[in-house]
């Protein structure tokens, strides 16, 4: 196992900023990880493509189309992303 020293000298030589959020807050990458789960559950694993580009533009569009403006996601209240980020900015603008 790395030990955490080594682990930072890693993640700096490669020019990488390791997480330091906590559960549940804008750095927690747990939730993020759900968009790459999904389709590949809901998608990915139904269907074969011809190419990576045929699979890039299924992804794009799965994600633009459904998952962005209408699947709604417990980690923030039940609502989709986009209703989300918009009750968000409402709020910034009201403050």
């Amino acid at each position: 196992m790395v030990d955490l020293v080594q682990s930072e000298r890693r993640c700096r030589d490669e020019g990488v900023k390791p997480s330091i959020g906590s559960v549940g807050d804008a750095n927690d990458i747990a939730m993020c990880e759900g968009i790459f789960t999904i389709p590949e559950c809901e998608m990915l694993d139904r269907h074969r493509f011809a190419c990576h580009a045929e699979a890039g533009m299924a992804v794009i569009s799965y994600v633009e189309g459904w998952y962005n403006p209408g699947r709604r996601h417990s980690g923030i209240g039940y609502l989709s992303p986009i209703a989300y980020e918009d009750r968000i900015s409402v709020q910034i603008e009201t403050t």
